[in-house]
């Protein structure tokens, strides 16, 4: 390419930067807080995770063996017991008790508010573990709570309890919890952990929390397939400005992140244009 070219071509991306900036507004994007549990407040009894709001025993710990105070013979799927992180340092512990023996508290919980959007996919992993038998059937849940609870209804993402692990027994190991957005639920809900005590607040169970997070597929405009929208998506479409895509040899598609193939045409018209900058715009500066 010669001296000429390139200028051409940087002065293309130029307007079409400016263009980007005075048609199109930055999307705001909301990420999930202290997921991973290793940021805390000092507190007497283990810590208080950051970001999240919690009632009852909430607290954060790189170990935890439970106390059982009346002879139950738990066994869990830990050695002794104590349970260890899913990954990293820390993770969060929820119990129907742990405020002293035979606590009136029911129940354990931390929620935080996220806006999901569609393509996303929120997953964490679970420990639950009980010394309770089944005739107090206790149980944990992970739920999204609609913000606004006239717009949509709350979606159990996990549901377990007594009944399913056994009598003072647990899941083996840590387990995973998985929800994909569409078009139909996103939105802002409360991502709410809980653990329930079935009517006695005698026997304690626990559900433990680790490495929540969430990541979208990377929308249309992610030309170059890497995951983001950037500067380097808008060079590819500046090198496409103008193709005629009725002629057979025109560059008119793009292979996405999915492995699919997607048009630059955005409106259709059989022409790459400025016009079919919109992706591009609605997505612009757009990473997971």
């Amino acid at each position: 390419m010669n001296r000429k070219s390139k200028k051409s071509g940087s002065f293309v991306i130029s307007v079409l930067f400016v263009l980007l900036l005075s048609i199109f507004s930055f999307p705001a994007f909301s990420a999930i807080v202290n997921g991973d549990f290793e940021m805390s407040e000092p507190n007497a009894i283990g810590t208080l995770p950051v970001g999240w709001t919690t009632r009852n025993y909430a607290r954060v710990h790189e170990t935890y063996t439970p106390a059982f105070e009346r002879g139950q013979q738990a066994v869990w799927s830990f050695e002794n017991n104590t349970v260890t992180s899913a990954s990293g340092r820390s993770f969060l512990v929820l119990s129907t008790g742990d405020i002293g023996p035979d606590s009136t508290i029911t129940h354990g919980m931390a929620k935080q508010l996220i806006n999901f959007k569609k393509g996303e996919t929120l997953r964490g992993k679970y420990f639950f573990g009980t010394g309770d038998y089944l005739g107090w059937n206790d149980w944990a849940e992970i739920r999204l709570v609609p913000f606004d609870p006239n717009s949509r209804r709350s979606i159990l993402v996990k549901y377990v309890d007594v009944q399913e692990v056994g009598d003072y027994s647990s899941t083996d190991g840590w387990q995973i919890f998985t929800h994909e957005f569409n078009a139909y639920d996103e939105g802002a809900y409360y991502l709410e952990c809980i653990v329930w005590d079935r009517t006695d607040a005698i026997y304690k169970s626990y559900l433990m929390i680790d490495s929540v997070e969430s990541s979208q597929v990377p929308p249309d405009a992610d030309f170059n397939a890497d995951g983001k929208v950037n500067y380097s998506d808008l060079t590819v479409f500046a090198n496409v400005l103008y193709q005629d895509c009725t002629d057979p040899n025109a560059i008119c598609t793009y292979i996405d992140a999915r492995g699919e193939e997607v048009s630059f045409d955005f409106n259709q018209d059989k022409l790459i244009t400025p016009d079919d900058m919109e992706p591009l715009g609605n997505n612009w500066l757009w990473k997971p």
